[in-house]
């Protein structure tokens, strides 16, 4: 899963620094970026399947795994393009990185 994640992130990473200097908007970028990079996404969201549902057993188990496993993906990929946006926006402007 961590391989995947990394793998995930480095794309994103990437492609937004292949269109940072593109007049849309870092939002946009982002987003955009995790468009390129969906291969990538869905690897990543196999993985954590795998790993949240690996050892469930009733009905219970499994809508409780499903919704920490949902959970768990808005919020990486929320996480994801959080740091890509201040990325896009600290290189965009006069004295960023």
């Amino acid at each position: 899963m961590q391989e995947a994640a990394a793998a995930y992130t480095d794309c994103v990473a990437r492609e937004a620094e292949k269109h940072v200097k593109n007049p849309a908007g870092a939002e946009d970028i982002a987003v955009a970026a995790h468009g390129r990079c969906w291969s990538a996404w869905e690897a990543y969201r196999d993985a954590s399947r795998i790993n949240f549902f690996h050892a469930v057993r009733t009905a219970e188990e499994k809508q409780l795994a499903g919704d920490r496993l949902e959970a768990h993906l808005r919020g990486f990929e929320l996480e994801t393009r959080r740091a890509v946006v201040d990325d896009v926006i600290q290189r965009g402007f006069p004295g960023g990185r």
